[in-house]
């Protein structure tokens, strides 16, 4: 017991360090452009608790003309903060040698204070990320030495076909939520609509998931996992599909709201519950066999999904930016902005969640061609995906906090058709993603056996933590680019390169997996973490050069 808390503890050392690395290296990009480059002039009107504020951009030249600004008082109080909800109509007498652009936003009240509020929540998500990592990490140790690697096995084989119903529940809304709740502050108008549609979408998608997953437990569990213990767990799993969607829509306006401390305490809150339940349904479940220990391990996902959703509610009423207000109008978001967002998203982490489920049955089944012997693919299935992958990703936790406050940032320059922010967006995300994926693969190949050896006692999974830490830089890589082409609305590109690339892993898993086994495996992980982080990047690029061109152009009309 004490060496396996060394080595969670000297883990967690290793990611303090690099949450150092990534706030030095935050610091420089977030400050530098802050200043006069914009040259915003802000007119604010007193609606409603946090204001509205009108930045007025202007790209000035030779005989710039004056920018007029008029405003007619409507003495209708907003009935929330009792302030004047004056209307501001500003009218630009605009020269040849002037761009203007109006750009609403509801919320911050001056650029160099947003530049404070990003860097405070980078703090925030990483510190919390850090800690939730480190609880998980502690979780599973303690989860991997009541199943074994067989229950392991059969655990994440559970939860592949549980993201197929997870995706459907909430893939698609929670992009929405923050894509449309940025761009709802981006135009000036009310969070109220636009959460109480969000929310309600959520909870007819996660309802409608969780029927579906009680209905085909059983089939799902004996045709396509061939193994009837499974349906137990998925039957478990089942009820929380809503409590996902409903949490995700609201975690994405407060993330449009530049608010993250609802979401760090829900979190943290659900990862204890999680760890508690589990444990005390452990002691009471695991003597009856490995789907009664899977099941003790799913009750406490279920109840802890419910708590989490239950504080973000709370958080949500507490909230003044989310109370209605006086002119507000029905929906913050047209029919069409939600589904071309939902719907892309939605099917194309349903396709990718179906291939991945696929993949996980074919694994075991494939092994077991290779090794004669359904158990030991089932084990070593497990060493794979419930010790060693976990591990790896351990680190990530300082980029998937970057990453989660990128995309509400990347939509709101590629709504304002701000290239320059973007680009120095763009810039910040793959300089620190590049720079800390190299030092976590480093430190993987080198230390990564001896501490998958240290938590689990499982060498069989520090050798795969060996092999797959040089291929780390390069899933972190892609992970950050996905995040940015979605913030950018490139939805359908990555739905491409996914399905592409599930496929092919598929196909490799077919043809090697039963001549090499596990090795197999490995290779066929290598070559596609390749292919999809190159495709990802390529159109990233393109995209940026398509945004410069536009914004020149318009500057020259």
């Amino acid at each position: 017991m004490l060496r396996r808390t060394a080595g969670t503890v000297s883990v967690a050392v290793a990611a303090i360090v690099g949450t150092c690395f990534t706030h030095v290296g935050i610091a420089p990009f977030i400050c530098a452009g802050r200043g006069a480059a914009t040259a915003p002039l802000r007119h604010r009107s007193p609606f409603c608790g946090m204001g509205r504020t009108l930045l007025v951009y202007r790209v000035r030249a030779q005989n710039a003309s004056t920018i007029k600004t008029n405003s007619t008082p409507n003495q209708q109080k907003c009935p929330n903060c009792m302030g004047d909800t004056s209307s501001w109509n500003p009218a630009i007498n605009r020269s040849n040698a002037e761009y203007t652009g109006f750009i609403r936003a509801k919320g911050a009240a001056k650029t160099a204070l947003r530049g404070k509020t990003y860097l405070k929540n980078a703090a925030l998500l990483t510190v919390a990320g850090f800690a939730l990592r480190a609880l998980g990490m502690v979780f599973r140790v303690f989860v991997a030495a009541r199943l074994g690697p067989e229950g392991m096995g059969l655990y994440q084989l559970i939860l592949s076909v549980y993201m197929v119903f997870v995706s459907l529940a909430s893939a698609g809304i929670n992009v929405a939520s923050t894509r449309l709740g940025a761009q709802c502050l981006t135009r000036g108008r009310g969070m109220a609509p636009t959460l109480r549609s969000l929310a309600a979408t959520a909870a007819v998608l996660g309802t409608a998931a969780m029927l579906a997953q009680l209905a085909l437990a059983d089939p799902l569990a004996r045709f396509a996992l061939h193994d009837s213990r499974a349906e137990l767990g998925l039957c478990t799993l089942a009820p929380s599909l809503p409590f996902i969607a409903a949490a995700g829509a609201l975690r994405g306006c407060f993330l449009a709201r530049r608010r993250v401390e609802p979401n760090i305490i829900a979190q943290l809150v659900e990862q204890t519950v999680r760890m508690a339940v589990a444990a005390l349904a452990l002691v009471k479940l695991a003597h009856w066999g490995a789907a009664y220990a899977c099941c003790a391990v799913l009750i406490g996902n279920t109840v802890s999904e419910a708590v989490s959703c239950g504080i973000m509610a709370l958080f949500a009423r507490q909230e003044p930016s989310f109370r209605p207000c006086a002119d507000d109008p029905p929906r913050g978001y047209t029919s069409r902005e939600l589904w071309e967002i939902v719907l892309p998203v939605t099917g194309s982490r349903l396709v990718a969640s179906v291939l991945q489920a696929g993949e996980s049955v074919l694994i075991p089944a494939c092994l077991a061609a290779y090794l004669g012997t359904r158990a030991e693919a089932v084990a070593q299935y497990g060493s794979l995906k419930g010790m060693a992958l976990p591990l790896i990703f351990f680190p990530f936790s300082v980029l998937a906090a970057l990453s989660g406050l990128l995309m509400p940032e990347i939509t709101r320059a590629h709504t304002a058709r701000d290239t320059a922010a973007l680009r120095r967006l763009v810039r910040l995300a793959m300089g620190l993603t590049g720079g800390f994926s190299l030092l976590v693969g480093a430190a993987l190949v080198l230390f990564g056996k001896d501490a998958a050896i240290l938590l689990y006692h499982d060498a069989q999974a520090g050798r795969y933590v060996q092999v797959l830490g040089f291929v780390a830089p390069f899933m972190y890589l892609e992970s950050m680019v996905d995040a940015i082409l979605k913030g950018m609305g490139e939805q359908l590109a990555t739905f491409r390169y996914s399905v592409l690339d599930s496929i092919l892993r598929i196909a490799g898993i077919l043809w090697l997996m039963p001549q090499y086994g596990m090795p197999g495996f490995l290779a066929v992980m290598t070559a596609s973490n390749l292919l999809t982080c190159g495709l990802n990047t390529e159109r990233m690029v393109r995209q940026l050069r398509r945004e410069e061109v536009g914004t020149e152009r318009e500057i020259r009309n």
